[in-house]
């Protein structure tokens, strides 16, 4: 079977999303680690490593939850995923909101239109 817009090494949309979801959280945490740990930083010497220890520890966390893959996976069990069981998405709102009162939502897995702009999806809606 071919899926819209999903690479032919992928089984099922299921799979993909798995490797959508520890990509993004993978490119999340190495952009908090650039700001963390800048180059060219004043930190002294004692901060520094704090800061490493504190990545480092987060890392390891990842790492021991597969930089939590199954976050998109609409078969993953109910508290393992952001979706429903049909792969629909809805927005959490604003991080300084309970919720989202527009009703935002995506379901990448529908259309390929809808799995190209969840790349760009911002769960917690600014």
């Amino acid at each position: 079977m071919v899926m819209a817009n999903v690479p032919k090494n992928y089984k099922t949309k299921s799979q993909y999303m798995r490797y959508k979801a520890k990509s993004r959280t993978s490119t999340y945490f190495n952009e908090a680690k650039d700001t963390l740990l800048p180059k060219g930083s004043d930190d002294n010497a004692e901060m520094i490593k704090k800061k490493e220890r504190v990545i480092e520890e987060f890392r390891s966390k990842l790492e021991k939850n597969s930089y939590y893959d199954k976050r998109f996976d609409r078969t993953a069990d109910g508290n393992q995923k952001l979706c429903d069981e049909f792969g629909k998405f809805d927005c959490q709102g604003a991080s300084d909101k309970d919720s989202c009162h527009d009703h935002h939502h995506i379901n990448p897995y529908l259309r390929k239109e809808d799995l190209a702009n969840f790349e760009n999806w911002n769960l917690a809606r600014q």
